[in-house]
């Protein structure tokens, strides 16, 4: 699975906070800093996998709960028109 901005879709980082916002539905957010790390990954044009596979690479004892909060927070950003699955 290919996760891509929308392209309606503005952010900027102040500190280790990133704001986003969808012009096209007026929906913002901020996101705190592990949000903005994952951000950072889609961005750059990391899967969901990818993105998941990191994090537990750093925390293997949490696998469970880093694949349900990643997909919680991807399912979020896709449902309030930040990223597009494709």
């Amino acid at each position: 699975m290919v996760l891509k901005l929308n392209k309606f879709v503005s952010f900027g980082k102040v500190g280790n906070e990133t704001m986003i916002t969808n012009e096209e539905n007026n929906k913002g957010i901020k996101l705190d800093d592990l949000g903005s790390d994952i951000w950072e990954m889609i961005f750059n044009g990391k899967s969901k996998s990818e993105i998941i596979d990191h994090y537990v690479s750093l925390y293997p004892n949490d696998k469970e709960t880093i694949n349900d909060d990643i997909n919680d927070f991807i399912s979020t950003l896709i449902d309030e028109g930040f990223i597009l699955e494709e």
